[in-house]
């Protein structure tokens, strides 16, 4: 199973490795194509009863240091280069002042960033949880969006569906795997520029019923990808491979689409 684009075969040795697997599933449709094999599209599992819309968590907020009757963008991910940080407070500075940054994870680049947002005069704005397990859940539901703008190791984009399975709408980059769990417009808003963010947050900020009809409606696409669903298609997947006769990488029915 392909979990992002950067494992697909560049050198000689893994593309005869390649040649010779039986069969491939991939973790979103852009790396199917990227491969162009035939092969099911296996993605994420979100746990619905650990992630659901609840009250929001204000003593949680409160112990941050977050000010009652904020509004609440949220990432969550590792801060370190490349994942987005420094563009989600660039484009979080320039929303309306009752507008704060939640930043969920750990990493080597926080000092650079909140001397980065300090320097956009935003660092009152920006407020670190470090790495959180256990009070994961609460954290999405202190969100009234979620920010997501850089694929993690892998691109099932798990992290998007533990927002909508928590009620929050997301905007998000149109990175690889986004377009397989949100739909622009009807769970979140995608953009395909980093400038394109603040005015997707700031319609967001001032549109509280589309914000919330899109919770809504992210909830009940993320029941969609819980763990029933994707054993019965991974069984599937996987019962086929006995009948494999061939010696090169064609286990999948011919004309068959990935998916």
């Amino acid at each position: 199973t392909l979990h992002h684009l950067d494992t697909l075969p560049r050198d000689v040795a893994s593309r005869a490795l390649f040649r010779r697997t039986d069969a491939f599933a991939f973790a979103n449709r852009a790396i199917a194509a990227g491969l162009a094999r035939h092969g099911p599209v296996h993605s994420p599992v979100v746990d619905s009863d650990r992630f659901h819309p609840g009250e929001r968590p204000s003593e949680a907020l409160r112990a941050l240091g977050v000010p009652d009757g904020t509004f609440v963008v949220g990432t969550v991910g590792k801060i370190a280069e490349g994942r987005g940080h420094r563009e989600a407070i660039e484009a979080a500075q320039r929303l309306p002042l009752d507008a704060v940054l939640l930043h969920v994870g750990k990493g080597e680049l926080r000092p650079a960033l909140e001397a980065h947002a300090a320097s956009l005069g935003a660092g009152e704005r920006n407020f670190w949880t470090g790495y959180e397990e256990e009070g994961l859940p609460q954290l999405y539901r202190a969100m009234d969006v979620f920010l997501f703008i850089a694929s993690g190791s892998e691109q099932g984009q798990r992290a998007l569906l533990e927002a909508m399975a928590s009620g929050v709408a997301v905007v998000a980059l149109d990175v690889p795997g986004v377009a397989d769990l949100v739909t622009d417009g009807r769970e979140g808003i995608l953009v395909r520029r980093a400038a394109d963010l603040e005015g997707a947050l700031r319609r967001l900020h001032d549109s509280p019923g589309e914000r919330r009809a899109m919770a809504g409606r992210g909830r009940q696409r993320a029941l969609e990808f819980g763990p029933d669903a994707f054993v019965r298609k991974a069984r599937e997947f996987y019962a086929r491979l006995p009948a494999r006769k061939s010696s090169t990488s064609r286990a999948w029915d011919p004309g068959e689409t990935a998916g």
